[in-house]
């Protein structure tokens, strides 16, 4: 009995080791291939947004599944194309225009500040206009910093497109792959996640740019109505930082308030600062709620968190996809801790039966 006793202490000290380890070397994977994790998650929310359209579209005209992503590819490729040379050489005189207001409209909030004594402590902890616009390093470093950073950009682009499309063209070989790793009698479970998970991003997605076409539409118009030259690349700079909840949307008006402190309207930048809470607040309290009922509801809290703790780690690409990744976290710990491991199946602050 002692010798048995002493192997099974053995078995289970070297398993709870082994489990460690294990532990460890996938936290260190993730940590060091963090970057690549957060472009195939990327890749994964475009190719949703692909196969929903695309599926609808097979639904509605009863194509194949092939031809309607065919479709909504190209579709969407020529919007985007063609969209872009209609605006394109608007919104590069206006970007120019918010080029050379911007350091002017910050010297000008510079000298409003320091005539106060508040104003003057903050000035003494913010970067100057011209270093925060033109920086210390020589024309050569900016010129390698912006060739770089370009590059960059268009790698992580063709990355996440030909990641999305592979997904998109048989997202089912893919899943099957994933199932097979899970033990035979809980891939019926899986499958239930899955499910749950592709539901959450997809209407997750959808609803951001729902939200995000139509606020920045208003928000157009509405600088257009103020008499605000730049209206139409502000409204672009918007669309894109709305795509973060909460944050984006303080950060599209810094600006366009900025740029309306450079006119002659003493009050325009009162108006254009009102002008975005409005807007934000109908999307925060009308548009917001619509889509979370039909997703997974994200508290405010949760969101922010999400947000500062993965850009902290991972900088701008971990502010961008914070938010579906706290959504996907959501559901998984409701459906394998809350409902699986506590057996609680009922709606939050309820006991489930």
């Amino acid at each position: 009995m002692g010798v048995r006793s002493e192997r099974e202490f053995v078995h289970r000290t070297l398993m709870v080791v082994g489990i460690v380890v294990g532990v460890a070397a996938l936290i260190s994977l993730v940590w060091f291939a963090a970057d690549l994790f957060l472009l195939i998650f990327a890749g994964v929310l475009l190719a949703v947004l692909l196969r929903e359209l695309s599926d609808r579209l097979s639904k509605y005209t009863r194509l194949s599944t092939g031809w309607s992503l065919a479709v909504v590819t190209l579709s969407l490729a020529i919007v985007v194309v063609l969209g872009g040379w209609l605006i394109a050489a608007r919104v590069s005189a206006q970007l120019d225009l918010l080029i050379e207001t911007l350091p002017g409209s910050l010297a000008k909030l510079e000298k409003y500040l320091g005539d106060y004594v508040w104003g003057r402590k903050l000035l003494e902890r913010a970067p100057s206009a011209s270093q925060l616009f033109f920086g210390r390093a020589d024309i050569v470093g900016r010129v390698s910093g912006v060739f770089f950073v370009a590059l960059s950009i268009v790698t992580t682009v063709v990355i996440v497109l030909f990641v999305g499309l592979y997904l998109a063209v048989d997202p089912a070989l893919y899943r099957r792959g994933l199932l097979h790793l899970v033990p035979i009698d809980k891939r019926g479970r899986a499958d239930e996640i899955c499910d749950a998970l592709g539901r959450t991003q997809r209407w997750w997605l959808l609803g951001r740019l729902f939200s995000m076409t139509l606020v920045s539409i208003v928000t157009t118009i509405g600088l257009w109505l103020l008499g605000i030259p730049a209206a139409l690349a502000l409204g672009l700079i918007n669309f894109l930082l709305v795509f973060v909840p909460y944050l984006g949307p303080i950060l599209a008006a810094v600006p366009a308030v900025l740029f309306a402190v450079s006119l002659s309207d003493p009050m325009a930048p009162v108006y254009v600062a009102l002008l975005y809470f409005v807007i934000q607040t109908l999307e925060g309290y009308l548009l917001t709620p619509i889509v979370q009922s039909r997703a997974v509801s994200m508290p405010p809290v949760v969101t922010l968190t999400a947000q500062v703790l993965l850009g902290v780690l991972f900088g701008m690409p971990g502010i961008l996809l914070a938010t579906p990744l706290a959504a996907v976290g959501l559901v998984l710990v409701k459906m394998l801790y809350v409902e699986d491991t506590l057996g609680d199946v009922g709606e939050p602050g309820t006991a489930g039966s």
